[in-house]
């Protein structure tokens, strides 16, 4: 059975949190509202990066996916910022990735992601682009996804690290970026779990000798996929993957090394803030106390507790909302399969998926 992933947003959780806090997009708010919705892997996906989801014919390197043709005014809003970015010595252009489709196949647990290749300068100039609503522009043909990864990890004894971020907004977050390629011959194959492990290398996890202080045991997992959108501001959208990575040291030697951070991206934390949040069974209340302060970041660091809380609990049943949070949700990603208690009807790629809001 085919899951389109972001139908399933865009028609069932969004629409459900939207009610819930009395909005529409269209409204004006003078309340942020950060809608996020989280589709838990009952293992972890193969992910296989399309040129197009009709044809599914798959993106091996960087170089295969295909790019946005622009029109003259966009173009312009396009090569303005670029030059205007251009004139700090420490700009850099990255190679990104912009999602277009997410459509997840339950009988061979394989994630298909449509993706067009981007640049850094295209994701800060993609609203305004759109804005321009040029005729015949390829930008409103599709949901445009800015993408990243959330590579939080889990100690040894079942904790996991959160540390406030160096922005205007002090958001609470672990380990994370954008999907981001070398140059057009890098496969895209463990793209998403290579980039876990990179953001995690570079944040924290070695100095700036390049020697590791902390060790991981095995590699980054993709456990959830999370789609989050800024309600009322004309923002793109985003899709991130959470990938845990398990650590063999206990959760008070991780705080030590990450308020005491020597690693090269040291800068984008803010130094001592980092604390551990328990994810055992047997610790529940700790985390619902931690979650119901709403911090900056609860967008962020709501899907990492609830991704890695299901990964040391595994069988456990776990709620599809955070209690007093009321613009998160959270799906298992089995919701979509038939079962003796409950059958539900196999949706089609393109079918919406109501039956969530029951």
């Amino acid at each position: 059975m085919l899951i389109n992933l972001i139908t399933a947003w865009k028609d069932s959780a969004l629409p459900e949190i939207l009610n819930e806090n009395k909005l529409s997009e269209a409204k004006e708010i003078q309340n942020l509202v950060v809608a996020q919705s989280s589709f838990q892997f009952d293992t972890p996906p193969r992910v296989v990066f399309v040129k197009d989801m009709h044809t599914q014919e798959e993106a091996t390197h960087y170089g295969d996916l295909p790019v946005v043709s622009l029109q003259a005014e966009e173009q312009k809003i396009y090569d303005q910022t670029l030059s205007q970015l251009s004139a700090n010595k420490n700009f850099y252009n990255g190679n990104q990735i912009v999602l277009t489709g997410a459509v997840y196949d339950t009988s061979s647990n394989t994630l298909y992601l449509e993706a067009l290749r981007v640049d850094y300068v295209f994701l800060v100039t993609l609203e305004k682009m759109k804005a321009t609503k040029s005729k015949g522009s390829a930008l409103h043909h599709k949901d445009f996804f800015k993408t990243g990864v959330l590579a939080p990890f889990i100690s040894n004894d079942d904790k996991v690290s959160i540390i406030a971020r160096k922005d205007k907004w002090t958001l609470r977050s672990v380990a994370a970026g954008f999907l981001e390629c070398d140059d057009a011959a890098q496969p895209l194959k463990d793209l998403i779990t290579e980039t876990a492990s990179k953001e995690a290398d570079e944040e924290f996890a070695l100095d700036r000798a390049g020697k590791r202080r902390f060790d991981f045991v095995g590699s980054a997992t993709v456990a959830s996929i999370s789609f989050r959108d800024v309600i009322g501001m004309g923002m793109t959208p985003t899709i991130e993957f959470v990938a845990p990575i398990r650590i063999k040291q206990d959760a008070n030697f991780i705080l030590s090394i990450m308020n005491n951070n020597e690693a090269i991206d040291a800068h984008e934390h803010v130094a001592g803030s980092a604390i551990s949040v328990s994810v055992a069974a047997d610790e529940r209340e700790m985390a619902t106390h931690f979650m119901r302060q709403k911090l900056p970041g609860n967008f962020l660091y709501g899907p990492v507790l609830h991704a890695c809380a299901v990964q040391v609990n595994q069988g456990m049943q776990f709620a599809r909302r955070i209690s007093e949070i009321h613009d998160s949700r959270f799906y298992p990603i089995g919701i979509f399969k038939p079962t003796p208690k409950k059958s539900l009807p196999d949706y089609s790629v393109d079918e919406r998926v109501s039956h969530l809001k029951k």
